[in-house]
């Protein structure tokens, strides 16, 4: 028989939202993993190949690619015949290569392959983007397994929520940022109810933002909104490390202010692919349903341990985790904001 859960003598409390249990575990790994430098013990990996229509037989490329460990500049376009680069530039990186130069393909390059060689042998993944003559945006995604990927003349609808519901599943999970902001939400919140509206009302108000910058109806510039999202994280955990703090309408209230400023944010990571002009709306809605799947992963994960944890932590001893993680959000929200401000005078 569970032992009742009191909050004072004689009083029982309401039934804690299971994610309480989880704190410790699951914030604190992100928190420490989080600070690291990029300039650690191994360079961060990553490649962009961008090729833009001058015309219909000429294109503007652009590859940067930090590589692996071993070989972090042994990389180069890989075209077919009788596709050519000329007038190449090479920007010297610490970790890796930029080039630029001027593809030409007789017959134009839609139908024929494009990549990047020297994957192999890496954790490299590649974002090819495309943009045809006629306008179009195409994305595909490149690796060791798959280093090239042929040029498609136009972009089915279906095809394009494939790739984008992908991306945004993605782009979530690698948003640490945003995972901890959530999670800083269900810490906020008492009960079942509470967490439902919380989470619907960062939903909406992300939602919201995105569509409307990632269709150019309003838009705000990058690195000071990746600024107030390190200070909204902050805040957040300052609010939940009141000791006079209640539960109140003010954790929905945040929920939707965060989210409206997230979404701008998504459509930051969103406007480095582009919308394929021939299925925007759709790439749109995929994208957001991706981030969605992505988030409600993350929110079930904390559910699921959390309600383990309840099971087996003592109240006293969860009570401790959660000031611990509470702390943990604010000290990895300082770093990022202090990273992001100072990111604005360089």
């Amino acid at each position: 028989m569970s032992r009742p859960r009191r909050s004072g003598p004689g009083a029982e409390a309401p039934a804690p939202c299971p994610v309480h249990g989880l704190a410790a575990g699951l914030a604190l790994a992100l928190g420490t993993l989080l600070p690291a430098s990029p300039a650690g013990a191994h360079p961060l990996e990553f490649g962009v190949l961008t090729v833009e229509a001058e015309d219909t037989e000429t294109y503007d490329l652009s590859l940067r690619f930090s590589g692996g460990e071993d070989d972090p500049a042994g990389a180069a376009p890989a075209l077919e015949a009788p596709c050519a680069l000329s007038d190449v530039v090479s920007v010297p990186l610490v970790n890796g290569l930029h080039l630029r130069g001027t593809l030409r393909c007789p017959g134009g390059l839609p139908g024929r392959r494009i990549g990047v060689r020297g994957l192999a042998g890496t954790d490299v993944t590649v974002q090819l983007r495309v943009r045809t003559p006629d306008g179009t945006r195409q994305l595909h995604l490149l690796d060791g397994a798959q280093p090239t990927a042929q040029v498609e003349a136009s972009v089915a609808p279906l095809d394009a929520a494939r790739r984008y519901v992908a991306l945004g599943v993605e782009h979530i999970l690698l948003g640490v940022d945003h995972l901890l902001l959530v999670l800083g939400l269900l810490l906020a919140v008492p009960s079942w109810r509470r967490l439902l509206l919380v989470i619907t009302g960062f939903t909406v108000g992300h939602s919201v933002t995105l569509a409307a910058a990632a269709l150019e109806v309003a838009t705000l510039p990058g690195p000071p909104v990746e600024a107030c999202i390190a200070l909204s994280l902050l805040v957040l955990a300052g609010s939940l490390a009141r000791p006079d703090r209640t539960h109140d309408s003010t954790p929905v209230a945040l929920a939707v202010a965060f989210g409206l400023l997230h979404g701008f944010g998504f459509a930051g990571a969103l406007a480095e692919v582009g919308l394929p002009l021939g299925a925007r709306v759709p790439a749109l809605i995929a994208f957001n349903v991706g981030v969605e799947l992505g988030q409600l992963a993350f929110v079930a994960a904390c559910l699921a341990v959390g309600a383990l944890a309840a099971r087996v932590v003592s109240d006293e001893r969860r009570a401790h985790a959660r000031r611990g993680v509470v702390t943990a959000l604010g000290g990895v929200a300082a770093y990022f904001l202090f990273d992001r401000l100072a990111a604005l005078g360089t």
